[in-house]
């Protein structure tokens, strides 16, 4: 069962775009997301056609969190997308999305809380049965596979296990408990691909839920595809 960020590395080599195997439609996923009970950051979606008519709505969003994760994407081409993290005050997050050399009326602005942090990474569960991947730090390591991270998946027992004999008792009981927030029963997960946080007081947050898999994840990546 190969994991995410193994099929990203490969793909990456291969020049296989990732929406080959991951659709992405971050409206659906975002709305996916929220409805999944999951806890997520607090999000304010704006239409760019009526984000000067709303400015007000991004000043009391940024009021309300201090620092602010924003993301503007093209609404037809989910390729074209913009993302900036911790932008503090509505001067900063303003000053962003005004930047942008774009026409803002083809494009929705996403506003999420935004916090340090401690842990990132993904959960992939099939039926092939469940992997996490998590690294000290943002979750682009692990899916972007930017630098060193540890990998675990559910043994046939029901118990957590790495692949690095040294990961650290800290990883290892994060992970876990990440872990229960998609646990069903013993050694049942949701089926999907996750991505999540844990911040740097200790909490969990999911960034992404995604169903639509489109590749095979047993393909033997060291092989052409």
């Amino acid at each position: 069962m190969a994991s995410f960020s193994e099929w990203f590395k490969a793909a990456h080599e291969r020049n296989i775009p990732l929406e080959s195997a991951l659709p992405i439609d971050l409206p659906r996923d975002l709305e996916r997301l929220n409805s999944s009970g999951l806890p997520t950051y607090d999000c304010q979606i704006i239409s760019g056609e009526s984000y000067v008519r709303n400015k007000q709505r991004v000043k009391d969003f940024c009021e309300k969190h201090n620092r602010v994760w924003t993301r503007v994407y093209n609404k037809m081409d989910r390729n074209e997308r913009y993302s900036r993290f911790d932008l503090r005050g509505y001067k900063n997050v303003a000053d962003f999305v005004e930047g942008l050399d774009i026409n803002l009326k083809k494009f929705d602005i996403q506003l999420f809380e935004f916090h340090t942090n401690q842990f990132g990474g993904n959960i992939l569960t099939n039926s092939e049965g469940t992997k996490i991947e998590i690294a000290e730090g943002t979750q682009d390591i692990v899916g972007k596979c930017l630098g060193p991270f540890f990998s675990g998946w559910i043994s046939p027992f029901g118990t957590l296990e790495f692949s690095q004999s040294d990961s650290p008792e800290k990883v290892r009981s994060t992970a876990w408990r990440v872990l229960q927030q998609v646990k069903m029963a013993k050694g049942e997960y949701v089926p999907g691909y996750f991505e999540f946080i844990v911040s740097d007081k200790g909490k969990v947050y999911f960034l992404d839920y995604k169903t639509d898999l489109k590749f095979n994840w047993n393909l033997n990546i060291s092989k052409s595809f």
